[in-house]
């Protein structure tokens, strides 16, 4: 009989975090330019663009959410499934931030003292080395040598159905809710990546992307897609992945189209890039450019976007 510690699955759900409020803006921005200190200037540009979002990243709210609609999808799968995770099988989903609380050290202690299987999922819709991989070194000092985390960092889910499908349906509510035609582009952005003079960008998490986006375009049917990078802060000798989603939204205007609707594809909830980035300072262009803005929502907890995701930790270890 297998002891009661296997029957448990700790899922730990990792996230970059956010502040809550204006007096955390400084505390977030310090933990995420470590060892560098921000300066006066760039807290109080930091915290208008929060205060213009409501007064704070809504990034640890939404992620809960997503942990909760997780928990209940693994326990509702996990009653139909016979064997080692079947139905006899506790589960329980942790959630930990890079930058804020809930910090990633603490969910990573908390679900191992818990017990079980541990498998973690970062709350990113496209990995790589240079997009997520300090979250496998943080979880590695933690566990300490000798885990295996190739056995626990869950498969990615950039190709599953249940995304595709989730980030579909929220392009085309955003286009219907618009009353942009069906021939309307489609712009899909991602965070910008950096790289420094001499150095190559990444190839893996470009090429996830455009593998998505391809995908996308079949399933939409869209007459045009493009795929452009956000959110890249100026810093000297750094380069930044592009094109700029600025730069794309002018070249689809000066090719004569009127409408645009905008998907971020590289978030999976809500928060400054897509609140303040798409939705005050791209939209500010599109109208300057003549341009009707949509913005599909990001998929959140969207069942089929909870479903692939659930089907990606019961699937276990990454492939890659």
């Amino acid at each position: 009989m297998l002891d009661a510690d296997r029957r448990r699955l700790a899922v730990v759900l990792l996230g970059y975090g956010g502040p809550r409020d204006l007096d955390e803006v400084e505390a977030f921005l310090s933990r995420v330019m470590a060892p560098r200190r921000p300066s006066a200037e760039a807290v109080r540009s930091a915290q208008e663009r929060y205060r213009l979002i409501g007064g704070g990243s809504p990034l640890v709210a939404n992620s809960r959410a997503q942990a909760a609609a997780l928990e209940q999808e693994l326990e509702r799968r996990l009653s139909e499934t016979p064997g080692l995770l079947g139905a006899q099988t506790e589960t329980r989903v942790f959630l930990g931030m890079r930058s804020s609380e809930p910090f990633l050290e603490e969910a990573v202690r908390e679900a191992a003292d818990w017990g079980g299987r541990l498998r973690f999922a970062v709350l990113a819709s496209h990995g790589s080395e240079g997009a997520t991989g300090a979250y496998r070194e943080r979880v590695a000092v933690v566990l300490g040598d000798g885990y295996d985390l190739a056995q626990a960092f869950v498969s990615g889910w950039h190709l599953a159905a249940g995304y595709l499908e989730a980030v579909a349906d929220r392009i085309e509510s955003a286009r219907a809710d618009a009353g942009l035609p069906e021939t309307a582009p489609v712009l899909f952005t991602a965070h910008s990546l950096p790289f420094r003079d001499g150095q190559e960008e990444d190839q893996v998490y470009r090429t996830r992307l455009e593998q998505t986006v391809a995908l996308l375009a079949e399933k939409l049917r869209a007459v045009e897609v493009r795929l452009a990078f956000q959110s890249a802060a100026p810093r000297p000798g750094v380069r930044w992945m592009g094109p700029f989603a600025e730069s794309v939204l002018e070249e689809l205007a000066a090719a004569g189209h009127t409408g645009v609707v905008v998907a971020p594809l590289g978030f999976v909830s809500e928060h400054l890039e897509t609140l303040y980035d798409l939705d005050i300072a791209l939209k500010e262009r599109a109208r300057e450019l003549g341009v009707r803005f949509a913005r599909a929502n990001t998929v959140g907890t969207h069942p089929r976007f909870i479903a692939a995701l659930a089907e990606a930790v019961l699937a276990g270890p990454e492939e890659n």
